[in-house]
């Protein structure tokens, strides 16, 4: 299991390599945030997570299928775009 911190740098180094990727990042590390009770950074990574769902824009089922089933103990769901990234976090954004 990879540490918090691991999957920062992994997010960062995505942004740059594979948007995509980085989105899921960020939902992973928001859901952590908002697990351990860390609200400033759940809000400020789920923010990140929705801009990108929101450039991406992911249309097809293809498309928004999670490429990653579990990250750090984190369960994606199968489906991952803007509108499932706002209900899951409409408390925060």
């Amino acid at each position: 299991m990879r540490q918090i911190d691991d999957i920062e740098s992994a997010y960062e180094n995505a942004l740059v390599t594979d948007p995509r990727d980085a989105a899921e990042l960020a939902y992973v590390i928001a859901m952590q945030s908002m697990n351990s009770g860390d609200t400033g950074k759940a809000e400020a990574y789920a923010q990140k997570c929705l801009e990108l769902f929101e450039r991406l824009d992911p249309q097809t089922i293809e498309e928004c299928a999670a490429r990653n089933v579990v990250v750090n103990g984190i369960a994606l769901p199968d489906l991952i775009h803007a509108d499932l990234v706002r209900e899951r976090f409409e408390k925060l954004l």
